[in-house]
């Protein structure tokens, strides 16, 4: 009897394993997809706004110096 109950305790312990492995594993996936998506995006347009601006103000200053010389 007491190597039944063992055997159900152990396969209970199992289930429970792998049921929290899949959790962990879609909570991971989703975590980092959900993080490179946003950093990516935002990050992407951050620096294509940056350069923008930086672009911008570089043809500002050409110009000023072309008037002065």
């Amino acid at each position: 009897m007491s190597r039944d109950v063992k055997a159900k305790e152990s396969e209970g312990k199992r289930r429970k394993a792998k049921e929290s492995e899949g959790k962990e594993g879609k909570e991971g996936k989703e975590g980092k997809e959900g993080k490179e998506g946003k950093e990516g995006k935002e990050g992407k347009e951050g620096k294509e706004g940056k350069e923008g601006k930086e672009g911008k103000e570089r043809k500002g200053k050409e110009r000023e110096y072309i008037r002065v010389g």
